[in-house]
């Protein structure tokens, strides 16, 4: 075949196979020049090893790029080495004949986008004989051509833009990356601006040499221009430098003339989206600008005289813009995707649209109805030209960083929380975080707790340090409050973390499972109740900007919140208390005010009791039950503050996280009857009957208001030996450690009104007031009957108005009559004096003249039990002050079974009196 080109510029056929041919003999060494026209032909290959006959034919039959399709074009061939080498054709057979070959001069067509063109091919016989070019005969033409010619379009997209830097990358930033950076090392230079500023030329993309002419850019009004060769010889191999640390760029290379312009899209703070920037200039002199990122808050500055637009972005933030090319709607009509979407039949053949055979009826009716696709050219025609069809102007990535050391800001918490159900070991953690998304890439949840436990291998208790790793969040850029398991709602339970349902088929709207709420937990491995600290730390998005070598060594990627504690309920009953015994203990109150000396001694029952200790964790207390029914107006005790201690002594309480809570002083009851069925697992108590005295109140057991030194008071509490009952009430005491016996010890303060050593029998549990319904309480132990022995008050002073005269005065419960006699017991005040011969107690021994005994009175008229016991004790003369105490003793009467012998008659005889020791104190003289 002869292929034939006709062009609406000249309005003419040209034939593309017309050629000059020189025929070099090498034998003769003579060369002949003839013009002949050259023709094509159909290729077909095979195997090269034979392995098989089958024969292939290409399906196109030539490829017209503007040149001869019998004559190379001129210059260097790239030879499979990848390297330009110059072809020559060399005589490789006997016959030694060399040729070459050359278009005609002026034969050729020029192929520029945007031209009309027609194509015809003449047919050659096996002698070369074929219709000439000027032959206008198209009739014989199978198919005729056609007599409306075709647009040569573009079909190639306009690349991207160049970027290239200005100055060498900085750690973390490359060609696409533009980082500036701020040392927050402390949160106090969040605010501190940088100085640091990231520039980057943008230029228009390159094309070839080849390109350019199918633009026509290298034609003049009469043909070439002059200066082509030089120019094509100046830039087609032109190319920037890695660096260009210039503040303006002129370009090496030849720019796609369709680059009119840079389309940037995605800049911060309310920018033009998009933003259009020319490359001003005539072709091949386009000029470039410069991207400048340094920091601010406002949108992005562009600044014509100098070509540069300037972005502006707060710390820890990024942004990533997407820049693209952009030609002028002019170029829009010999866009070769677009002039498809135009007239989509162009592309789509009409036989495409038709029915396959064999469909049933039905489904052929339905395709015939088919339409070609419609399309919004308006909008293609908007995106195009704005360089936002990624199809004809395919867009390239470039991210602008503000990088922090440290995530901007301190994470803040807004309402965390933890829940946990009867027998759960872990806790759901609901709540809230406020952190700064765009410089966070993660978020750790960290907790620690200090933990007191008892083992029976080691002397006494400890403390540990206890801590974990809770949760790890991957941040979104966006995210600003970060959220725990969100809070159920009636009706909805939540499932675990990361149970997702994924729907793998078509279904309907309705057969569609919503996934399940995330759980976020913390497992503790035990029930036992845990004061945890919880904090969130966040870790800098930007760690590959600031490498670790370039940094100090203490320097840190994170920030740390709060701390915030939060109580992480016990869920199990604590382990039941063993009780060793039940023994009397006191607590002294000495003051002085001016010269008079008071001294108080409180009563206790000290419970001894078994190691371990902490069944439920910390706080652990023992508790006193006392019987359902008590009506309490709501009076809850009021929390005081104390100090957390890190070891438990043994004079302190070991507890150290426990807040010591100081009970109100009147209660308000209503005091019902014991029910049988209560009766052994509550506490009772009542007055001793060899001593007639004030009565307890109430009569059968005691009230909360009678133990003031508990420090927790809870009522509406179940026993594990009564589930069904929910109204008992619960009065934990502290309990301390005695390493000297290996024993725990509580020492229960008790007031029994105006009785006079009543009995008292205990019923005992441990009790953890942080627990969740239904594990406050352990089972009951019941403890042996106990007395509980009275106040006393003691106030000594000397007489204002004779300083020989020490005034001495005792109050407290007393009994009004007893077997030996009329109460109330009998108080001795004597003088004692210092032998410097004996120890210290045992030293002292009493001034035989200065002994009296005091005279008891009633309280007050309401208080039936209660006494007064003053006197006067007169000093002797000359004495010195360090060497005299007074000694408080108060004794109680009662019958013993000696007979006293010195009686002269039967009826005269008596029993003797017997004298019991059950106060005393003494007081220093030179203390008052």
């Amino acid at each position: 075949y002869r292929v034939d080109v006709w062009d609406e510029k000249s309005r003419k056929w040209h034939s593309l196979c017309q050629r000059i041919g020189t025929y070099r003999f090498i034998r003769l060494d003579r060369e002949l020049t003839l013009e002949d026209e050259g023709f094509i032909s159909p290729a077909v290959t095979q195997s090269a090893d034979e392995s098989s006959d089958d024969i292939f034919a290409h399906e196109s039959l030539f490829h017209w790029d503007g040149w001869s399709l019998v004559a190379p074009r001129p210059g260097k061939t790239i030879n499979p080495d990848d390297q330009p080498q110059t072809i020559e054709n060399q005589a490789m057979t006997d016959f030694l004949l060399e040729t070459r070959f050359k278009p005609k001069p002026g034969s050729l067509p020029r192929l520029r986008y945007g031209l009309g063109y027609r194509l015809r091919a003449r047919t050659v016989d096996l002698a070369g004989n074929s219709q000439p070019l000027e032959n206008p005969d198209d009739s014989c033409a199978i198919p005729p051509p056609s007599k409306q010619p075709f647009t040569f379009s573009r079909f190639d997209p306009v690349p991207s833009p160049l970027i290239i830097p200005r100055e060498a990358p900085k750690s973390g930033e490359n060609v696409d990356h533009l980082v500036i950076k701020s040392f927050n090392e402390s949160i106090e230079r969040d605010t501190v601006p940088t100085n640091q500023v990231s520039d980057r030329h943008v230029a228009p993309p390159k094309i070839s040499q080849l390109d350019s002419e199918f633009h026509g850019m290298f034609d003049g009004t009469s043909g070439l221009k002059p200066e082509v060769y030089s120019l094509i010889c100046l830039r087609d191999g032109g190319q920037f430098k890695e660096m260009e640390p210039g503040e303006q760029l002129e370009l090496p290379y030849f720019p796609d003339p369709w680059a009119r312009g840079a389309c940037i899209r995605g800049l911060p703070y309310g920018a033009p989206d998009p933003m259009m920037i020319e490359f001003s200039g005539d072709w091949p002199d386009f000029r470039p600008f410069r991207i400048r990122l340094q920091e601010g808050n406002q949108p992005a500055r562009w600044d014509n005289s100098s070509r540069l637009l300037t972005v502006y972005l707060k710390k820890g933030e990024s942004v990533t813009l997407r820049i693209s090319c952009y030609f002028p709607e002019r170029f829009l009509p010999i866009q070769g995707l677009y002039r498809w979407l135009e007239k989509p039949e162009r592309i789509i053949p009409q036989k495409v649209m038709q029915p396959p055979r064999g469909l049933p009826e039905g489904q052929v009716q339905v395709l015939k109805t088919l339409q070609p696709p419609k399309i919004d050219l308006t909008r293609v025609r908007t995106l195009s030209i704005q360089g936002r069809n990624w199809l004809m102007t395919p867009f390239r990535e470039i991210t602008l960083m503000h990088a922090t050391l440290q995530p901007v800001g301190k994470p803040v918490n807004k309402s965390l929380e933890a829940h946990r159900g009867l027998g759960q070991t872990s806790a759901v953690l609901y709540g809230e975080f406020e952190l700064h998304g765009p410089s966070t890439s993660k978020a750790e949840l960290l907790a620690d707790w200090k933990e007191p436990v008892d083992y029976l291998n080691e002397p006494k208790p400890k403390v540990l340090d206890g801590q974990a790793h809770v949760l790890e969040f991957k941040i979104d850029p966006v995210l600003t409050t970060l959220n725990l398991t969100p809070r159920p709602e009636a009706g909805k339970a939540t499932g675990p973390i990361g149970d997702r349902q994924i729907q793998t088929r078509a279904v309907t709207t309705a057969m569609v499972k919503a996934p399940p709420t995330p759980v976020y937990r913390h497992e503790f491995g035990d029930t036992k109740f845990r004061r945890v600290n919880y904090r969130l730390i966040t870790t800098t998005r930007y760690m590959e900007q600031f490498p670790s070598n370039e940094l100090p060594e203490e320097t840190g990627y994170t920030r740390t919140s709060d701390p915030v504690e939060i109580k992480v309920l016990n869920t199990a009953p604590p382990a039941m208390p063993k009780v060793v015994y039940v023994v009397p203990s006191f607590r002294w109150e000495r003051s002085k005010q001016g010269s008079k000396v008071t001294s108080v001694r409180k009563s206790a029952l000290r419970v001894y009791l078994e190691r371990p200790w902490y069944s439920s964790g910390e706080g652990e207390l023992l508790a006193v039950i006392l019987p359902p029914g008590i009506t309490i107006t709501p009076r809850k005790p009021v929390a005081a503050p104390v100090s957390r201690t890190t070891t438990p002594q043994v004079t302190q309480r070991i507890q150290p996280q426990l807040q010591k809570k100081a009970v109100p002083g009147a209660l308000q009851v209503s005091v019902p009857p014991v029910a049988e069925k209560y009766k052994p697992y509550v506490t009772m108590w009542g007055s001793d009957p060899i001593w007639r005295s004030g009565a307890v109140a109430p009569p059968e057991y005691p009230l909360p208001e009678a133990f003031p030194s508990a420090v927790e008071v809870m009522g509406d509490l179940p026993l594990l030996e009564l589930p069904g009952d929910k109204k008992f009430i619960a009065v934990g005491h502290q309990v301390e450690y005695d390493e000297e016996r290996q024993l725990w010890f509580c020492d229960l303060e008790l007031d029994s009104g105006q009785a006079y050593f009543p009995f008292i029998r205990l019923a005992l549990a441990r009790f953890q007031p942080d627990s969740v319904p239904g594990a406050h309480l352990s089972q009951v132990v019941v403890a042996n009957f106990a007395q509980i022995l009275p106040e006393r008050s003691l106030a000594v002073t000397f007489n204002p108005s004779n300083f020989k005269e020490v005034n001495v005065s005792l109050s407290g419960v007393s009994y009004i009559q007893g077997y030996a006699g009329s109460g109330p017991g009998e108080v001795e005040v004597a003088l004692e004096t210092k032998k410097l011969t004996l120890p210290d107690e045992l030293g002292w021994e009493p001034v035989k003249e200065a002994v009296i005994t005091l005279k008891p009175q009633r309280a007050g008229a309401t208080e039936v039990g209660s006494f007064i016991w003053q006197g006067t004790l007169n000093l002797p003369k000359g004495i010195k002050l360090q060497d005299y105490r007074i000694a408080v003793r108060e004794y109680e009467l009662f019958d013993t079974d000696e007979l006293d012998k010195a009686a002269r008659t039967v009826a005269a005889v008596t029993t003797k009196k017997y004298k019991r020791l059950v106060y005393a104190e003494t007081i220093k003289l030179l203390d008052l």
